[in-house]
């Protein structure tokens, strides 16, 4: 047989990936059968173990079981008759290779099925097992509260808001429908989180803050008059903003363009503002239907003086400080005492939003690196309504979509000028591991706090690099489902996780001492387009500066999202953990028992049906809830909110013609 190049049998793969996962099991048949023919040729029978293996799932999946069954116990010896060193990158295949034999033995074979079965010990009773079902039954609960007309979107405002809706509701919630949007109340739970305290500011105060904010996007009569376009994030908003600005009053919006958020406003005030929020609301619900007014009255758009203009800050110094001054006075980090470190019986991310919480995880301010040194410190600690991506849940700016989710830049999307990979490789095809590329961001990192910043120890805990062995050596011990097959840890870990880190930055005040200790300790990883990473089962999405741009891509694509993060996002609300995706930690303390029971260790075998069912109810739901239009319905929402706040009537404006019809009758 003529040798085929080896970039021709990469382009058959690719062929025969895409007729499987269009269920065109002949057509895959044929080119998997061509490839392996081709790769016996060229290196042998022995070398063509993995495609052995392609070729007899796609004959399962034809249900050929007679053809298949010889062609898998081939393979399934050639696997066994490997030395433990040379068969590692083999090993994962071997459960999949079992499982398919399985399928194909009949009912004269039930012995040897039982015997394929426990080859692999299965993790019984596993504690993510009660977790995911945890998961998969509120997120049961808060789909039934789905309203599919305005009187009831009304209802479920007023019930959760203590408030009449906006004017314009009725619009907002009809455009919505136009777009197929799942219209939940609970996912618009963050815009409220946001502005509720500056109920408790004067509109002409919030107005006058904005004096002398950079980037103000403005519009005026329905149309978009100024939109920034110094920076990636204020343009892509302002493009959004074109989309939805026939459907929005008058108004003047700061847009923050850096990774970073920059409102921390002091627990104390913004507990005042809340309560004082909270009488407000009770004094608006309380005055009668027919006085308010459902529409956005002109205002004078003159310029508003502040007598109390908002002080900005650069200093490292003062940012911690502002950290702690936003926690309460009784939490761990105000008082600087110590949190209860994570056990094994806890070491699973259940509470998102408590994992996050660094009031009462102190030991996150060691641990991430925006809380050691930003790489862009720039703050007030006056509530100014600033509009940014992401922001820890102590700050006060505004949340809207990140704007590199709602890009087709390939570096964001996954895709590139051959199409969309996000569905292209099915999931008994990917690679069975876990896969991470990204550059050492994070912000300044210096000679004394390097191995402390996130993403440097993500890789040093999947690479066992000399710095992960000096300073996170404990965890080689721990009692986990990994540690009781007495596999080494090298080894495991060389064939369950390619991560690494593709540039190696080193910004900041000791910009070169840092490089040379990390190029010493790390080796720039050959780089992985997002699109091929969909090979894998299991992505990794680490924060950089702040959150990754990635996420949504990955989210959208039929692999299951490892997601490590401290920031919230404006999604956060209508995504479901452990449904969805599969929290980490920052502390990373419970990863590698994470991927032991996905990915499963020597003799226990991993939870490979759990881990397909997030990545389809994942990326089923990504395509439900986080498409371009449902970034447009939340951000239409929020300026609808906005709008009322900062304007003078506010305390009069609401939707209530359905009230008022309901009277009527």
């Amino acid at each position: 047989m003529t040798t085929i190049p080896s970039a021709d049998l990469d382009a058959m793969e690719l062929e025969a990936v895409s007729y499987f996962s269009l269920h065109q099991y002949h057509e895959a048949e044929q080119v998997y059968r061509r490839i392996w023919q081709a790769r016996i040729a060229a290196d042998g029978l022995d070398a063509a173990c993995r495609e052995q293996y392609n070729l007899a799932a796609v004959l399962v999946k034809e249900e050929k079981f007679d053809e298949a069954q010889p062609l898998l116990r081939e393979v399934l010896g050639s696997l066994e008759a490997r030395s433990n060193r040379s068969r590692k990158q083999f090993m994962q295949q071997e459960a999949g290779t079992m499982r398919l034999l399985v399928e194909t033995l009949g009912e004269g074979q039930a012995e040897e099925a039982t015997r394929l079965n426990i080859r692999c010990e299965v993790d019984e009773g596993h504690s993510i097992d009660s977790i995911v079902r945890h998961a998969d039954n509120t997120y049961s609960t808060v789909i039934q509260k789905r309203t599919n007309n305005i009187e009831d979107g009304a209802a479920a405002y007023r019930a959760r808001r203590g408030r009449h809706p906006p004017p314009w509701f009725d619009r907002w919630y009809k455009k919505a429908q136009s777009l197929d949007a799942i219209i939940i109340e609970e996912f618009f739970d963050q815009i409220y989180r946001d502005l509720e305290p500056f109920w408790a500011i004067d509109p002409t105060s919030i107005r006058a803050s904005l004096e002398g904010w950079q980037s103000v996007a403005k519009v005026r009569g329905g149309r978009v008059m100024e939109v920034p376009q110094d920076r990636f994030r204020t343009r892509v908003w302002g493009d959004m903003l074109r989309k939805i600005s026939s459907e929005l009053p008058d108004m003047d919006l700061a847009l923050n363009g850096l990774d970073e958020p920059r409102v921390l406003v002091p627990w104390e005030s913004i507990d005042q503002r809340m309560a004082a929020a909270n009488t407000q609301r009770q004094e608006m619900t309380s005055a009668s239907t027919a006085s308010f007014v459902q529409d956005y009255p002109e205002m004078k758009h003159s310029k508003a003086n502040s007598r109390n203009k908002p002080k900005w800050t650069t200093q490292i110094n003062q940012f911690r400080q502002g950290l702690r001054n936003s926690c309460a006075p009784d939490s761990p980090l105000r008082k600087e005492a110590d949190s209860t470190p994570h056990s094994l019986e806890n070491a699973f991310t259940q509470n998102v939003t408590a994992s996050k919480d660094i009031c009462q995880n102190p030991n996150l301010i060691a641990q991430h690196g925006f809380l050691i040194e930003p790489a862009s410190v720039d703050f007030t600690t006056s509530l100014v309504p600033v509009f940014s991506a992401a922001k820890l849940g102590i700050n006060n700016d505004i949340l809207l979509p990140e704007p590199a989710y709602y890009s087709d830049n390939k570096l964001f999307s996954g895709k590139d000028w051959r199409g969309d990979w996000s569905s292209y490789f099915p999931w008994n095809s990917k690679v069975h591991g876990l896969v991470w590329r990204g550059a050492a961001t994070g912000g300044h990192a210096r000679v004394d706090t390097w191995k402390q910043f996130h993403r440097h120890r993500f890789v040093s805990h999947l690479n066992a690099s000399n710095a992960d062995m000096e300073s996170e050596g404990r965890k080689l011990t721990s009692d986990s489902a990994r540690a009781k097959t007495q596999e080494p840890l090298a080894d495991w870990l060389s064939r369950t996780a390619d991560v690494g880190l593709s540039k190696i930055l080193c910004n900041g005040p000791q910009g070169k001492k840092v490089c040379s200790i990390l190029h010493q300790n790390y080796h720039a990883a050959s780089s992985i387009k997002m699109g091929q990473q969909f090979k894998w089962k299991y992505l990794a999405d680490i924060d950089g500066n702040t959150l990754s741009g990635r996420f949504r891509a990955f989210m959208k694509s039929n692999s299951a999202v490892m997601k490590a993060t401290i920031f919230t996002e404006w999604h956060d609300s209508r995504l479901f953990a452990w449904k969805h995706y599969i929290p980490l930690d920052i502390s990373f303390d419970g990863l590698y028992d994470v991927m032991a029971y996905f990915l499963g260790t020597g003799s226990t075998c991993g939870h490979d049906v759990a881990g397909e069912k997030i990545a389809n109810d994942g990326q089923k739901w990504a395509n439900a809830v986080l498409r371009k239009e449902d970034m447009l319905v939340y951000m239409h929402r929020a300026l609808l909110e906005y709008a009322r706040i900062v304007h003078d009537e506010r305390d009069h404006l609401a939707y209530v013609e359905d009230l008022l019809k309901s009277e009527k009758t």
